[in-house]
């Protein structure tokens, strides 16, 4: 079921009562932070526990980190075995944290690990948790390969009070993998809640978007890697300059793979490294066109910054983004191996470009972090 503002305010009289609420995570990102920051802001008693499973992580790496807690795994070996027993020793740490801190509701940020670790504390100590299901769940082929890993994960979802997705494609996505026995048990308690975006872009949203003549420029934000599929953007940027367009490529983000640098060389793509979100905003605001065919992507939050500095969205047709609004409402959705296809949508962009773009602005504002917790805040309350 897809959460609205509409949804009656569950047992509203016990929100300000600081519910104990553990959020585990293998990793940290923007998500994370915003997230908890925002649960803290409402008055719930929100703590981030921080778990990895490299023996030999860094852990001064992520110093500026906010977590309030902190474990991580001394055992050194790899493969489906250790991973086992690693996640083991993490559920008896988080166990003794949330007995200790009279915890009443786990939230695990990803189906596999984290719901292993929320259902082992939920046995033993009578708490009830939720999960979410993201971009790894699905795509990490570790955890599809061995039949007992993806036992776990169905066990995971069948024990949680709720479940929640970024997307409507995503839950899509898993349901085709489930055993129908198993959707069919838990798809009435299935949400669909998406990431926010920073602030920064919402308090500073464009509107003044303009129709681009024949010159025309695509931006990219994000990792320079083989996932985020820039190659696919360029191969599309070709076709549309052999057929007379003016196109040039702005990509913003650190190259992690030296193939890269070649396409740099072209006189019509520009690199700029890493930047600041106030960097990031001022180069979304002198582009044209939001264009990023991901072979995967949980969400991808960088969709919406644009949208809110006036820009359209190309986007791939089955992921994390797909989904949240109509086709040719904000953007189109393309495939990420067909570059022609990339190129025809940009033309249906330029085409239709006014709409898209007040659509995108207007869309935007549904991301703001706080009207994501008010709404994961609904289901805490209603399965407490």
């Amino acid at each position: 079921m897809e959460i609205d503002d509409s949804l009656i305010d569950i047992c509203n009289c016990c929100k300000g009562e600081n519910m104990k609420v553990l959020y585990l995570s293998s990793n940290y990102e923007s998500v994370q932070k915003h997230l908890v920051s925002s649960f803290n802001s409402n008055g719930l008693d929100a703590k981030l526990l921080i778990h990895m499973y490299r023996y030999n992580y860094d852990k001064e790496q992520n110093a500026k980190i906010n977590y309030t807690y902190f474990i991580q795994s001394h055992i050194k070996g790899r493969g489906p075995i250790f991973y086992l027993t690693k996640l083991y020793f993490m559920a008896r740490r988080c166990k003794k944290i949330c007995k200790n801190e009279r915890i009443e509701l786990l939230h695990g940020n990803m189906m596999f690990g984290d719901g292993f670790i929320c259902r082992y504390i939920s046995k033993k100590l009578n708490i009830p948790y939720i999960v979410s299901v993201r971009n790894s769940d699905l795509n990490t082929g570790f955890f599809w390969k061995f039949p007992w890993i993806k036992s776990i994960g169905y066990k995971n979802l069948y024990q949680a009070s709720a479940i929640v997705f970024l997307s409507q494609s995503y839950k899509q996505k898993l349901f085709h993998r489930l055993p129908e026995k198993i959707y069919r048990d838990i798809e009435n308690k299935v949400y669909i809640i998406p990431n926010g975006i920073d602030d920064y872009f919402l308090d500073n949203i464009n509107s003044s978007k303009n129709r681009p003549g024949n010159n025309v420029r695509i931006i990219f934000v994000g990792k320079i890697n083989s996932n985020k599929n820039l190659e696919k953007t360029i191969e599309a940027v070709d076709i549309l300059r052999s057929n007379g367009r003016n196109v040039e490529v702005v990509a913003v983000g650190d190259i992690l793979d030296d193939k890269y640098n070649d396409f740099f060389r072209k006189a019509y793509i520009q690199h700029i490294p890493s930047c600041s979100k106030e960097e990031v905003c001022k180069h979304l605001r002198q582009a044209d066109i939001f264009v990023m065919p991901s072979h995967s992507e949980s969400f991808g939050l960088v969709y919406v910054e644009a949208m809110s500095q006036g820009l359209p969205v190309i986007y791939t047709r089955g992921q994390g983004f797909d989904g949240q609004f109509p086709e040719g409402y904000v953007g189109y959705a393309v495939s990420d191996y067909k570059a022609m296809e990339i190129a025809e949508k940009i033309e249906c962009v330029i085409e239709n470009y006014e709409e898209l773009s007040k659509h995108a602005v207007v869309a935007a504002k549904e991301f703001r972090w706080k009207n994501i917790a008010d709404k994961l805040e609904e289901i805490y309350q209603s399965v407490i």
